[in-house]
């Protein structure tokens, strides 16, 4: 039975990553994770994004069965830029939880084997925060930027226009004093 400091390697479960191997390195008691750790993707050494208590206190990524699963309450970051934190059985999202995607809606609620059972409920986004303000800026640029190339069209045209009749302007006064145009 593990005890002491030591690490192990495991599978991810989360869809993203999979195939990918964690790395604990910490605590152990009782052949499970305790106290001070951390997860890393043994790839590339960065943090894992797995944080929680897996019986310890402090910044410890959630608890193990002994089988080297997530196990308890933890957090986890995903690549696309989603969360999730609250109960993890057996490496799965179980029990309770929150999903915040990307965008900033949630689900709050129930999660059986990884996906979103039981009760909960949906909390969509405020149009006013995140990539929603972000796009909402770049629609105004865009508008902004169409009514410009608008105004500079008709500008041009007013011009053509203005020069069309100083061109007429100039021939009737030419032509009145030609003498081909006297009586």
């Amino acid at each position: 039975m593990r005890h002491g400091h030591g690490q192990q390697f495991y599978a991810r479960q989360d869809l993203i990553l999979q195939g990918r191997n964690l790395q604990y390195e910490g605590e152990w008691a009782e052949g499970k994770r305790h106290a001070k750790g951390k997860v890393y993707d043994e790839v590339d050494r960065t943090d894992a994004g797995i944080s929680g208590g897996g019986g310890g206190g402090g910044d410890t990524p959630p608890g193990d069965d002994g089988g080297g699963k997530l196990q308890g309450q933890g957090k986890e970051f995903y690549l696309n830029g989603d969360t999730y934190e609250g109960d993890w059985k057996e490496g799965r999202r179980w029990g309770s939880g929150v999903y915040t995607f990307a965008s900033g809606a949630e689900w709050v609620g129930q999660w059986v084997d990884n996906m979103m059972h039981g009760k909960g409920f949906m909390k969509f986004a405020d149009p006013n925060t995140g990539k929603v303000r972000v796009l909402l800026l770049l629609v105004l640029l865009v508008v902004m930027v169409l009514l410009v190339l608008v105004m500079l069209v008709v500008l041009v045209v007013l011009i053509l226009r203005l020069l069309v009749l100083v061109l007429l302007l100039v021939l009737l006064l030419t032509s009145a004093r030609s003498p081909a145009g006297r009586l």
